[in-house]
């Protein structure tokens, strides 16, 4: 289960658009994005040592300098948590953009 991608997609999508933090707002982008980056160390540190080598190999995604299906694929979940945070503000009439703005 934690070398599942089905596992992690769904994660992903609940910390991205369902998740709800104490203050009834949702997560943002970048903190979505960092949630989902635990889960998967906290699950390599579980796992790697002790694993077989397909478990060895899925945690290779973490390194993006590898251009392996696995890093591929949490690159491109990476930009889905981005999308559908942003989707959701939208939907939601959410500040996506929280910086002051451009005074001139």
């Amino acid at each position: 289960m934690l070398t599942s991608t089905d596992f992690y997609e769904g994660y992903a999508k609940y910390v991205g658009h369902t998740h709800l933090q104490a203050n009834g707002t949702h997560l943002s982008t970048g903190t979505a994005i960092d949630y989902l980056n635990d889960s998967i160390q906290m699950a390599k540190n579980r796992c790697f040592k002790r694993g077989a080598q397909e478990t060895k190999d899925f945690f290779l995604c973490q390194n993006s300098k590898n251009q392996t299906q696995e890093s591929k694929w949490l690159h491109g979940l990476r930009q889905s948590v981005i999308r559908e945070t942003f989707m959701r503000a939208k939907e939601n009439g959410e500040k996506i953009d929280k910086s002051p703005g451009l005074f001139v």
